[in-house]
């Protein structure tokens, strides 16, 4: 009987610390405040839009940071700094969060009805923004027009590399002359990660309308100016805050 009690402690206990451990990795993944270093950089856009300097999840302008699934708030590393990729999450449809089938058939953000349950939303909630949730308020998501506004207000002066071997397109104002970084991450599908130091791949807050399994990202070869593309919404992608 004391063996039973003891055991059926220990269980309780293990169980106690788990929970606690889990409640502490999405506390962190999810802190709610920006860095200290990160700041709004004001390229003099017709909006108003100011971009924040670095991605969500990195340390300094020139890290990848972390990768999203498109509407999901909680990010995961690359092989940047995890050469295993041993976090068994895998960025495929069976895993997104806004799917219940792998057809895909959606349960929010569809426009659609024989993609899923249409309820015409195109623009992600802010409880579903990851740069709000990260960083916090005034921090979100960019649309698709700030976006666009941002390639096309900008010219792309150079592909910089680190001694690091972190690649990251130096783009610079048309309007004021001031310079942006974006780290060419690439992205993570399925159980790899692709395109490293040769695409960049940033979610917009914005869904395709014609496609709503696909929404719009700043993508784009190391040797072309990046543009606006669209992607399957399960693909781990960087994310780039904004402002105002």
């Amino acid at each position: 009987m004391k063996s039973f009690v003891l055991l059926k402690t220990i269980s309780i206990v293990a169980f106690l610390i788990l929970a606690q451990h889990t409640k502490a990795q999405t506390q962190e993944a999810n802190t709610g405040k920006a860095p200290e270093y990160a700041k709004a950089l004001d390229l003099g856009l017709p909006s108003g839009t100011k971009w924040a300097n670095m991605n969500i999840g990195a340390n300094s302008e020139e890290e990848y940071g972390l990768y999203f699934a498109w509407g999901e708030i909680v990010g995961y590393e690359g092989v940047g700094a995890n050469q295993n990729l041993n976090d068994d999450r895998q960025f495929k449809w069976d895993f997104y969060k806004w799917c219940n089938d792998p057809k895909p058939f959606f349960t929010k953000y569809c426009t659609l009805p024989k993609y899923g349950t249409a309820d015409d939303k195109t623009v992600l909630d802010k409880e579903d923004d990851a740069a709000n949730a990260n960083w916090g308020d005034p921090w979100r998501m960019p649309t698709k027009e700030e976006a666009q506004e941002l390639l096309e207000n900008t010219t792309l002066v150079e592909v910089k590399e680190f001694p690091s071997g972190q690649k990251v397109f130096h783009l610079v104002s048309k309007i004021n002359g001031q310079s942006i970084l974006l780290p060419v991450g690439g992205m993570r599908n399925y159980g790899q990660h692709q395109m490293l130091n040769t695409f960049v791949r940033y979610w917009t807050s914005s869904i395709d309308k014609k496609r709503p399994f696909a929404a719009y990202t700043i993508g784009g070869h190391v040797i072309l100016k990046p543009k606006i593309e669209v992607i399957g919404r399960f693909m781990g992608q960087n994310i780039r805050a904004v402002t105002k």
